[in-house]
C-alpha cells in the first residue's frame, strides 16, 4: 500500500462515519414530521431549515477538507472528480437483496432447487411481468393513435399535455410539502 493511500484511507473513513453520524439528525430533526402534522408553527420551520444549512455546510466543508488532501498526494489525479459515498440501512438491505438474487441465479444455473433459487425465479417472473404490462399499455396507446384522425390526434396529445402538467403540479406541490426531495423526483421535475 502506497504512502499516500495509508494517509488518505483513514481520511475517507472518519469522513464516512462523520457522514454516517450527521445524516441522523437530519432524518430526526421533524422535516419528516412536517407533512403529518400541518399545524406547524413557523419558527420550527425556520429552525429546520437553519439546522439542515448547518448539516449540508459541515459536510461541505470537510469534503473540502479531503479533496484538497486528496489533491496534495495525487497531482495528477487533480482534475478528476472524487466521488465519496455513505451508506445507509436501505443501501445495505439492497446490496443484500441483489446479492441472494445473485446466487439464487447461481442455484438456478446449477439446477439446485433451494429458497434462494426460489426467489429468483419469483423475482424474475415479477420483472418479466411488469415489463410486459408496460409492452401492453404502449401497444395499445400506439394503437389508439394510430386509429385517430388528424383532428382527435391533435386533442388527445392536448388532453395528455394537460394531463401530464396536472401530474407535475401534484408532484411539485408534494415537493413543497415535504420540504426536501429525492434526486429522482428533481430530475423529473427538471425534465418536465
Amino acid at each position: 500500500m502506497a504512502s499516500y493511500q495509508r494517509l488518505f484511507l483513514p481520511l475517507l473513513l472518519l469522513l464516512l462515519a462523520l457522514m454516517h453520524h450527521l445524516s441522523i439528525p437530519l432524518f430526526s430533526c421533524g422535516i419528516l414530521n412536517e407533512a403529518t402534522s400541518p399545524l406547524a408553527g413557523r419558527s420550527s420551520d425556520a429552525n429546520q431549515h437553519a439546522e439542515k444549512t448547518q448539516l449540508i455546510n459541515s459536510i461541505k466543508k470537510k469534503t473540502n477538507q479531503i479533496r484538497k488532501m486528496y489533491n496534495a498526494l495525487n497531482k495528477k489525479n487533480v482534475t478528476l472528480p472524487l466521488y465519496l459515498f455513505a451508506n445507509d440501512k436501505d443501501e445495505e438491505k439492497r446490496q443484500m437483496l441483489k446479492d441472494l438474487f445473485l446466487r439464487g441465479h447461481m442455484d438456478f444455473l446449477q439446477g439446485l432447487n433451494t429458497p434462494l433459487s426460489k426467489y429468483y425465479l419469483s423475482m424474475r417472473s415479477t420483472r418479466r411481468a411488469h415489463r410486459t404490462q408496460v409492452d401492453t399499455k404502449i401497444r395499445k396507446e400506439r394503437d389508439l393513435i394510430n386509429g385517430l384522425s388528424l383532428e382527435n390526434k391533435k386533442r388527445h396529445v392536448e388532453e395528455k399535455l394537460r394531463e401530464y402538467r396536472f401530474l407535475k403540479a401534484n408532484l411539485l406541490q408534494l415537493h413543497s410539502t415535504i420540504g426536501m426531495g429525492s434526486a429522482v423526483t428533481t430530475a423529473l421535475i427538471a425534465s418536465g
